[in-house]
């Protein structure tokens, strides 16, 4: 991906990255006039990218992920190409997905992996993940790869996801697949 880089404090970043980042971040490492600059200069650059695809497989079936954030909870699944995993807690996982994510994405693109995004924060766990939702949200239009998020089924009404996957219990114990509100039942 051939493009300009700016420093921002003491980051060096490209500018598809600065695309990622809110005027306030931003004002928090350089104040607020640099702030307003950068975001200029990033609404100016286009980024033009082929969006990635991914196939998940799950018990029951499967469903290939374009760009955007999906859901899985309570169902063991594969993906067809190997995640960027992201690891960390609170502030340096929110780090992780402010800059080092975009950073790997320019190196290399591929479907990012976030598991159990409701552990990930030990304070101010709803507000956490409401912000590390939209930082995945911007991040994925941006570079265009699909997100896969991992953690409990009552995060299906915390976004607006492009898929969910939620594995439950039918009325007569069986296991049921539960795609973008299809039910499968599997066993």
């Amino acid at each position: 991906m051939r493009q300009g880089y700016v420093t921002v404090g003491r980051l060096r970043l490209s500018l598809a990255h600065l695309r990622c980042l809110r005027r306030e971040e931003l004002e928090l490492w350089v104040g607020r006039e640099e702030a307003e600059r950068l975001v200029s200069l990033a609404s100016r650059h286009r980024v033009l990218l082929k969006p990635l695809t991914v196939e998940l497989r799950h018990p029951g079936g499967s469903l290939v992920l374009s760009p955007g954030l999906t859901l899985v909870a309570g169902v063991e699944f594969e993906l067809s190409e190997e995640p960027l995993p992201l690891e960390g807690r609170n502030d340096d996982f929110l780090w992780g997905l402010l800059v080092e994510v975009p950073r790997a994405l320019e190196a290399e693109r591929k479907p990012v992996l976030v598991e159990e995004l409701d552990a990930r924060f030990s304070r101010h766990v709803e507000d956490g993940v409401l912000y590390a939702l939209d930082i995945m949200e911007r991040v994925c239009r941006v570079y265009r790869v699909p997100f896969v998020v991992t953690g409990p089924a009552k995060l299906a009404g915390a976004w607006r996801w492009l898929h969910t996957i939620v594995g439950a219990k039918g009325v007569k114990g069986e296991r049921l697949v539960v795609v973008d509100g299809e039910v499968a039942v599997v066993g």
